[in-house]
C-alpha cells in the first residue's frame, strides 16, 4: 500500500453556514469550512427547557399548554420553488412557540438537535411537527431544521399503536442533522404544530 496521508485526514469536514439557504436565496451562503478529527465527535451539549413561551437554561414551575392547529401550517416551507425566500413568521403564528433570550454570542450547532416532550392528546391518532428557527433582530424567522412524527409510531415505525386520549407520554424526537451558526442578536425558536402541509395534512 502506498501511503497517501488520507488516513490522517479528519473524519468529517462540514460547512458551517452563518445564514440559512432560504434566507440568502440565490446569493452565496456566508460561513466557513470546519473539521472534526473524530466522528462521531465527543458531544458538547446545551440543554434548554420549554417554559411558558420561552427556551431557558433553567426549568420554570410546571405549566400545561394546550394547542391545536387552527389554520394550515406549512405555507412558508422553503420547498415551494415558485416563491422567493420567505420567512417562517406566518407559520410560527399558528404554532406553540418557545424563544430563547437574545443571544449575546454566536452559538454553533453541528449534529442532530434532540427534543424531549411530555404530552397528552385528545385523539388516538395524531402527529407532531417541530421546527427549529433562527429569529433575526428584524423579527424574521428562518428555518434551520425540523422533524415530524406520527405519534402512533412513537414505539415502532412498523407496528403503530394508537394513543390513549388523556394519557401522558414522554416522546423523544431527533431533528434532522444540521450545521448552523445562530448569530448574536438573534433568538432560537422551537415551533410546535400538529401538521406541516403538504408533507403532513391536518
Amino acid at each position: 500500500n502506498e501511503p497517501t496521508g488520507i488516513m490522517d485526514e479528519p473524519d468529517l469536514r462540514a460547512f458551517m453556514p452563518y445564514a440559512t439557504a432560504a434566507e440568502t436565496g440565490a446569493n452565496p451562503i456566508p460561513g466557513r469550512w470546519i473539521a472534526e478529527r473524530r466522528w462521531p465527535a465527543k458531544p458538547e451539549t446545551q440543554r434548554l427547557h420549554l417554559n411558558l413561551g420561552t427556551l431557558d437554561s433553567k426549568p420554570a414551575p410546571t405549566t400545561q399548554l394546550t394547542h391545536h392547529d387552527t389554520a394550515i401550517v406549512g405555507a412558508t416551507k422553503p420547498e415551494w420553488l415558485d416563491l422567493p425566500p420567505i420567512d417562517q413568521s406566518a407559520d410560527d403564528r399558528q404554532c406553540l412557540t418557545f424563544d430563547t433570550p437574545l443571544l449575546a454570542a454566536p452559538l454553533e450547532v453541528l449534529g442532530a438537535p434532540a427534543v424531549h416532550l411530555r404530552l397528552a392528546s385528545d385523539t388516538p391518532i395524531t402527529q407532531i411537527v417541530l421546527r427549529l428557527c433562527e429569529v433575526k433582530p428584524d423579527g424574521t424567522s428562518w428555518l434551520v431544521t425540523w422533524a415530524a412524527l406520527n405519534l402512533t409510531r412513537r414505539k415502532s415505525m412498523s407496528a403503530p399503536t394508537p394513543l390513549t386520549p388523556g394519557q401522558t407520554y414522554d416522546i423523544p424526537i431527533t431533528l434532522r442533522t444540521i450545521a448552523h451558526r445562530f448569530n448574536p442578536g438573534s433568538r432560537i425558536r422551537l415551533a410546535i404544530s400538529t401538521s406541516l402541509w403538504p408533507v403532513l395534512w391536518p
